[in-house]
Order: C-alpha cells, then sequence, then structure tokens
C-alpha cells in the first residue's frame, strides 16, 4: 500500500485526473473535502468498511483510489482492506488535516522591476501574496504557516521588509505577528492593536523600486484595505472577489456595514479597468483560471458581477439575503486571536481551529 505526501498530491491534481474516496463521517465530507477540476471525490463511511470489506463494492475496483481520513491513521486501515480486496489505493499522508496547511506559490506577474506571487492555501481557499522588487519583499495576508514564506525568501534571497494583512480575518490565524517577529518588520494592518503599525488611507510603501498604496476599504469589516500595487494589481482582501463580494454580516452589522462595502466598491471601480483584482479567498476552484491563479481585470469584473452596478439598498438587501447564515467555523477565538494574540500560542491548537471552509464571500 502507497503513501502520498500532500505536497505530491497538490502537484499530481494539477496534472492528471485522481479519484478520491474520503471516509470521515459524511456531515464533515459534505461540509468540506477535496476538490479540484480533475478531482473525482466520493464519500464512503471508513467504520462501516472497516466492519464489512463488501462496503467496497460501491467503488470502482479498476480505478486507482487515494484514501482520504480527518488525520491520515484510519485510512491507513482502511487503506489495507482495500489493498487486501485487490484495489489499487493510495492513503494520503497526514488527511484532510495535512491538505489544509498545503500552499502552492503561483507567479501573477514578471515585470522587469518586481515579481508578484499568488501563494494558494488550495484546502483553504486562501490567498496571500509575495511582492519582491530589487532584492526586497513585502508580504500580505499570510497564513500562520510561516515556513512557506520562509522557503520563498531565502529560497531567493529576498529580504522581507514589511507585512501587511488587507483586514482581521476570521477564518484563519494570521502569520502577520509571527512574521514580524521572526522577520524584526512591522506588521501593518487597518486595526490597532499591540504589536501592530496601524494603516492610513492613502498610505505608500516602496519596496524595492514599486511603489504599495494603501487604500481604505471599508465594509467586510470596518478595518478593510486594499493595497494597489504599481498602480495595476490590487489586492482587495476580502471587500471584492471573483465570483461576489465580502460578507459584511460577520461582525453583526451587516447593513451598516454592507453600506460601506457598498462605497468602497463604488471607490474601487474608478481605477483602471484592466487593473488586475487579487481577492484574499476564493469560493470554489472555478475561480482559478488557465493560468493558475485566482484573478480578473476591473472591467471583466463589473461585466460579470451586477452587485457593481446595484444602488445601495438593494446591493445592501442582497448582502444580507446572500450571506451565508455559517459563520467560519471557530470564528470567535480565530478573531479574537488575530486582533492581539489573546488566547494559546499552542501551533497544534491554532491548526485546528482552522479545519473546514472559509465562508467570507457574498455570491453576486
Amino acid at each position: 500500500m502507497r503513501t502520498i505526501s500532500v505536497d505530491e498530491f497538490g502537484q499530481a491534481m494539477n496534472q492528471k485526473p485522481l479519484a478520491v474516496v474520503d471516509i470521515r463521517p459524511f456531515d464533515d465530507y459534505q461540509a468540506w473535502h477535496i476538490e479540484g477540476p480533475r478531482i473525482e471525490s466520493q464519500h464512503l463511511d471508513g467504520t462501516s468498511i472497516l466492519r464489512d470489506a463488501k462496503t467496497l463494492q460501491a467503488l470502482d475496483s479498476e480505478t486507482p483510489w487515494v484514501v482520504v481520513c480527518a488525520l491520515g491513521e484510519t485510512a491507513k486501515a482502511v487503506g489495507a482492506v482495500m489493498d487486501r480486496e485487490g484495489y489499487d489505493v493510495t492513503v494520503l499522508e497526514g488527511g484532510m488535516a495535512a491538505w489544509n496547511r498545503y500552499h502552492e506559490v503561483h507567479a501573477v506577474a514578471e515585470e522587469p522591476t518586481f515579481s508578484l506571487f499568488q501563494i494558494q492555501r488550495r484546502g483553504k481557499g486562501c490567498l496571500s501574496y509575495l511582492l519582491a522588487s530589487n532584492g526586497e519583499a513585502m508580504l500580505f495576508d499570510p497564513s500562520q504557516f510561516v515556513d512557506v514564506y520562509q522557503r520563498i525568501l531565502d529560497q531567493n534571497g529576498w529580504r522581507l521588509k514589511a507585512v501587511a494583512d488587507t483586514h482581521v480575518h476570521a477564518d484563519h490565524i494570521t502569520g502577520g505577528f509571527f512574521l514580524s517577529e521572526r522577520y524584526h518588520v512591522p506588521f501593518w494592518r487597518g486595526q490597532n492593536s499591540p504589536g501592530v503599525s496601524l494603516l492610513q488611507d492613502g498610505q505608500e510603501f516602496k519596496v524595492g523600486a514599486v511603489t504599495v498604496k494603501a487604500i481604505a476599504s471599508p465594509g467586510h469589516t470596518p478595518d478593510s484595505f486594499s493595497f494597489l500595487i504599481d498602480g495595476r494589481y490590487l489586492l482587495t482582501g476580502d471587500a471584492l472577489f471573483v465570483s461576489g463580494v465580502g460578507r459584511p454580516d460577520l461582525g453583526g452589522h451587516a447593513k451598516e456595514w454592507g453600506e460601506d462595502l457598498h462605497r468602497s466598491l463604488q471607490q474601487l471601480q474608478s481605477l483602471a479597468p484592466e487593473t488586475v483584482i487579487l481577492p484574499a479567498h476564493y469560493a470554489h476552484w472555478s475561480e482559478i483560471n488557465d493560468r493558475g491563479i485566482v484573478a480578473g481585470t476591473l472591467g471583466d469584473l463589473q461585466a460579470q458581477n451586477p452587485l457593481l452596478h446595484e444602488p445601495l439598498e438593494s446591493f445592501v438587501n442582497h448582502v444580507e439575503a446572500s450571506a451565508s447564515a455559517m459563520t467560519p467555523p471557530n470564528y470567535e477565538p480565530i478573531v479574537a486571536f488575530n486582533v492581539s494574540q489573546k488566547g494559546p500560542l499552542d501551533p497544534a491548537i491554532l491548526r485546528s481551529w482552522e479545519i473546514g471552509p472559509n465562508r467570507c464571500a457574498a455570491p453576486a
């Protein structure tokens, strides 16, 4: 029986079809499982398989299967049964917990004076960004898995100059505090708290030869900012997505924040239509384009997203109605930690809080 790491699995799913049998409880599977354009996903109950191998008859015996569970251990036992029954089987090491930590780097722009990378956290739908120019770098919306970013910086010899979050995240632990402490650089954000440098609307950063401008974009949260890189690439955080807009309801002020979001989106639409929109999340793998990145020009989004043209009242009504009633898993402790690092510093606990989908968007 073979095993496959999440790094190997992630690369494989970009190149060929993969069949996954997820053996977690059905409710867990239904809420969150591995998806992708080349993924065939099927659910079978692992306990039932271990109790009676005939349960496997629901699976095509000619198909190579990757078995997935929560942590990777039950999958080994189920994989052994499948192997004994003649199935071609591979076990995903670490299960969904490991998939939740998988990051993939994609180039957004390779310009003469700078490079911009989108770092996709496929299991969570979270997107962070690294800007590099003339040996300097700046990170935006990094995850708590800071070794991912250290490897990129070390491999390229880039010196981290600053870290910034577009807002206080509700679905995942920010890496801003950890990177700030590790590299002795400022951590910029729109909400003030110990260890954070407070952003101002219109503030500019110089990273090598390129300028980054901070634009206040309240609505998803009151502290939300967007970042305009070289006047052409806009990191919108959770204000504007490729297929929707941010939820204004997570703080319990859907109407007030919805009104703020409408004003922010109108302001952002004053930028050139060719401005590349780069959000902090995606809701579904179909938002990944043919280049392998989650992005769209402002003009394309204006043509595709009717919410960008809605009058204020109908916009607020729509985002209130369409925002999911379900908050991201462990929303309250994650927000409390991200505001001021209140809570445990045990990495295992912080990782466990993030299991599950992001639920940050209100669809168009």
